[in-house]
């Protein structure tokens, strides 16, 4: 009963998130980024499809599989003392270690031919996200383009954001990002306008990246960027 009712709620969510524009369209990107066959080119909320086909042997089984002491990290809050909590995990967790499962692999290679995909939605907005693959969280041009993504369409102060929506009147709503990833991650901008200004907002958005090569960025932008960087880093 209890499996069932959490299934309902999981594919009630998913339905819901389907009208989101950014993110029916960031899924959709994604998936054309990476290929069906990359994790990251997946929801990690899962599919309708493959949330309905989920059965108790399954839960029991990915249970048994992934759910141990060496895949676990135990974190206790109370007036207990050490030495009391040491004896409990002594006593109900096993002592020999479990060699851990292996964990998920998936290609790096980048896909690098250039690919557009068109969806139709019964909505009254047009939703573009524009990106490329990029680089891991150890690679030495992280930060840069983590403070990029902040010059270019983080905060109010952003290009984006003043010459699109600010000067141009194009977008209902703009940014950038680029997610933390421990395998290739990706740069993205999006922007949400009439449907009538499709085009000419992807152009603009286009021509946004095009000065990122060619305009010097101020010193200011580039403090801004990492005071924002930094104020979004405390927050979290």
């Amino acid at each position: 009963r209890d499996r069932e009712k959490e299934r309902h709620n999981i594919l009630d969510a998913l339905r819901l998130s389907e009208d989101d524009k950014f993110y029916f369209t960031y899924k959709n990107f994604r998936q054309l980024l990476y290929g069906k066959t990359h994790p990251y080119g997946h929801p990690v909320e899962g599919e309708p499809e493959t949330v309905k086909r989920i059965s108790r042997a399954d839960i029991v089984k990915h249970y048994k599989r992934y759910y141990r002491a060496c895949n676990m990290i135990l974190r206790v809050v109370g007036n207990i003392e050490e030495k009391k909590l040491v004896s409990l995990l002594k006593r109900y967790l096993p002592r020999k270690a479990i060699k851990p499962q292996p964990k998920v692999t998936a290609d790096k290679s980048l896909r690098r031919k250039t690919e557009t995909e068109v969806k139709t939605k019964e909505i009254e907005q047009g939703f573009i996200i524009l990106g490329y693959n990029t680089c891991d969280v150890r690679s030495p041009d992280y930060i840069p383009l983590k403070v990029t993504s902040a010059i270019l369409g983080e905060g109010m102060s952003s290009r984006l954001f003043v010459h699109l929506r600010d000067r141009m009147g194009l977008a209902y709503n703009v940014g950038c990002g680029m997610p933390s990833r421990k395998l290739r991650s990706h740069f993205f901008a999006w922007i949400g306008t009439k449907p009538e200004s499709i085009q000419q907002a992807k152009e603009q958005l286009l021509a946004e990246f095009e000065k990122l090569k060619t305009e010097k960025v101020s010193t200011e932008e580039v403090n801004r960027a990492k005071k924002y960087i930094i104020g979004r880093f405390l927050l979290d």
